[in-house]
């Protein structure tokens, strides 16, 4: 796969809706326009290839990014050579915030999913607006503590929930940054394969195309290459409860 750069070493600078990360899009919306500019003012913006890795574990947390256009997979991989999907980061969100609060590397992958337009903040840079806005770290603060309790409620749900229930619980949580229509459908932009789904809820590719033909022969759901449908919002509630 293509790396953005080297490890250890500074992008250079270039002329630059999805399942999004909910959390860091709402840090972002909650800035005044007079912050959010003060923020991103001396951000310089790069245009990421898609599958291209922009970073990976072990590398220097030097920088933080926020997404114009475009998706990143934000993951790791097991012993065996398996992927865990950690979440999925859609345009408005940051990602690289964990490592300038806890450490100097970078303890996860993050990769892009389609052709990305980001703009790169600087970690002296993000550490000069935090000096100057120390709200904004409480901010940040209380936004990392969500994350932590939605990975707990995460690996609650493996340990009891069966696979129908996971997926319902995914797709409700895609629903939150889709678009609804005038049918009463939620329309959300989806880059996700079926294999990358099953890799976000410890699932196999197997059994989450299954449940999804099964669904949508059922009217519940539609998911296609390029976006999901969700028909009956309800019973994917259901699914989660039962």
């Amino acid at each position: 796969m293509n790396r953005v750069f080297p490890k250890g070493s500074m992008m250079t600078a270039s002329k630059t809706l999805s399942p999004g990360d909910n959390l860091e899009s709402r840090l972002i919306s909650n800035l005044s326009p007079e912050k959010h500019r003060e923020l991103l003012r001396k951000a310089y913006p790069h245009k990421i290839a898609q599958n291209t890795m922009i970073y990976a574990p072990g590398d220097d947390s030097s920088s933080i990014y926020y997404v114009v256009d475009g998706l990143v997979k934000i993951f790791d991989m097991t012993g065996d050579g398996r992927e865990i999907i950690y979440r999925m980061c859609g345009p408005r969100s940051l990602f690289g915030l964990s490592a300038i609060f806890g450490g100097e590397e970078r303890p996860v992958f993050a990769q892009a999913q389609a052709t990305t337009d980001v703009l790169v903040i600087t970690r002296p840079e993000f550490e000069r607006f935090v000096h100057n806005n120390p709200w904004f770290s409480v901010d940040v603060i209380h936004m990392l503590g969500n994350r932590l309790r939605q990975a707990h409620a995460a690996i609650a749900e493996f340990v009891v929930g069966d696979v129908r229930s996971r997926i319902a619980q995914l797709m409700l949580k895609f629903a939150e940054t889709g678009h609804s229509l005038q049918s009463g459908d939620i329309r959300i932009e989806n880059k996700l394969t079926h294999e990358e789904i099953a890799n976000m809820i410890g699932a196999t590719r197997t059994t989450v195309t299954k449940v999804l033909g099964e669904w949508k022969r059922r009217g519940i759901i539609e998911v296609t290459h390029s976006r999901i449908i969700i028909h009956n919002l309800d019973v994917l509630t259901d699914l989660i409860h039962h």
